[in-house]
């Protein structure tokens, strides 16, 4: 174990904490305009979001902790990565909050088939989510156009390159550079 990283003990209540500060924002986010907890779409909506979320929590603490605790370290460098993420957090914000508005005042009626249907995609949105994060755990793509030296002299200092089980997939489409 290296300096930095937690014990599974740790870790385990940090995501414990983190799951379940998720689970009570969430479910205020919906309930709260709502103006109530008879709202079955909010209930089933939290259900997907949250059990295969419990699932690949479970999953990755048993299997994966070192992973799982570099997920949760990750935080963005660049001004601009840093921007997006405030602004798609007031996005989040309102596409959680309005449908509780819309059950209160009732702006619209969304069939019961397409609401089941949105939220299967959510969980195939999700399914396909743990695939890439199990698949991709350290795998890069390196795409070189031509061979100047200038352009290629960095590569030896791409660390990511040096950590044991790194796969790099280059992408050339000149024969000359193998």
């Amino acid at each position: 174990m290296s300096v930095n990283q937690l014990s599974r003990r740790e870790l385990l209540r940090k995501v414990s904490g983190r799951f379940l500060a998720a689970i009570l924002i969430l479910g205020a986010m919906f309930f709260l305009p709502a103006g109530t907890i008879f709202y079955w779409e909010a209930w089933t909506y939290l259900a997907i979001l949250f059990i295969p979320v419990l699932l690949v929590l479970l999953y990755l603490i048993k299997n994966e902790p070192d992973l799982l605790e570099r997920r949760m370290r990750m935080r963005e460098k660049e001004a601009e990565q840093k921007l997006i993420i405030k602004l798609s957090f007031l996005y989040f914000l309102v596409a959680f909050l309005l449908p509780g508005f819309d059950q209160r005042y009732g702006w619209s009626s969304v069939p019961t088939p397409v609401v089941i249907m949105a939220d299967m995609i959510v969980l195939l949105g999700y399914a396909l989510f743990f695939l890439v994060l199990k698949e991709n755990r350290y795998e890069y793509s390196v795409m070189f156009t031509h061979a100047h030296w200038d352009h290629i002299m960095g590569f030896p200092f791409f660390k990511p390159i040096y950590v044991e089980g790194t796969k790099v997939r280059k992408i050339c489409k000149n024969p000359t550079i193998t």
